[in-house]
């Protein structure tokens, strides 16, 4: 530190990102606090699905808080989405709110016992709505919705913007076939095309350091013989579309 002074009377403790067991082990701590506030259920597939398609398809943000940020985003949704208010508690509401408007009214033509006969009238309603909204509670405790591993496919694809299919599709079978696809749409640049996908299957079984990038590619040549088709080929195949792509054109940087 710049400041001496500061550094003497503090400790630095830097706070790695968790692994993906150990946030796995954290999810599955927490999940009853995110499943009695959203009231549903996680499945333990739901689980490692957080953390391995965070994992894999959200690169700017760390464990556990992405894993965290997926499985709450997606108790929300299943929730909000399956919540239906029963039609009794929508017509008393609806009624409560007509004595207010009557109220307000009899207030203004200066009618004071009828509106206080209104403001009564308005308790009581009040009333049984909070008995029947807490009757309808417990009863979604007993009902909760089920969150599995497509709802966080969901989520994921929302947050990162790589289609649900892709993620879907067996990551195995991907790579296996990586290579044919490549050079069927890169002409004559076989070599490059090999070097590509030994890197891109070297990291994706693990063969490489976690806090580095899955590659780090320079593509040379002249114009016109496909490194940016390249580049844009590669992100489609592995995130589903080309504009996964962030291009940076190195002549606007020549001066």
């Amino acid at each position: 530190e710049k400041d001496g002074a500061l550094e003497r009377r503090f400790q630095k403790v830097i706070v790695e990102p968790t692994t993906a067991a150990e946030t796995l082990q954290i999810l599955n701590n927490i999940k009853d606090k995110y499943e009695d506030h959203h009231n549903v259920t996680y499945t333990p597939e739901a689980l490692e699905a957080c953390v391995k398609l965070t994992e894999r398809y959200i690169s700017d943000r760390n464990f556990p808080d992405k894993a965290i940020d997926a499985m709450d985003e997606a108790g929300s949704r299943v929730h909000l989405t399956n919540i239906t208010v029963p039609k009794e508690i929508e017509d008393q509401e609806k009624r409560i709110d007509q004595l207010k408007q009557l109220r307000m009214n009899a207030v203004k033509a200066q009618n004071y016992e009828l509106a206080a006969n209104y403001r009564d009238e308005e308790k009581g309603l009040q009333v049984k709505l909070d008995d029947m909204k807490r009757a309808w509670e417990e009863s979604l405790k007993d009902n909760r919705e089920v969150v599995d591993e497509e709802q966080i496919a969901d989520v994921v694809s929302m947050m990162s913007g790589v289609p649900v299919q892709r993620m879907a599709q067996a990551e195995t079978v991907r790579l296996k076939g990586m290579r044919e696809e490549l050079t069927s749409r890169i002409i004559a640049q076989d070599a490059a095309v090999d070097k590509l996908v030994r890197a891109i299957q070297r990291s994706r079984v693990g063969l490489k350091d976690p806090n580095r990038p899955i590659g780090t590619f320079l593509f040379l040549g002249p114009t016109g013989v496909g490194k940016t088709l390249l580049a844009k080929e590669l992100a489609k195949y592995m995130f589903g579309s080309a504009d996964a792509l962030i291009r940076i054109d190195m002549s606007e940087y020549m001066e």
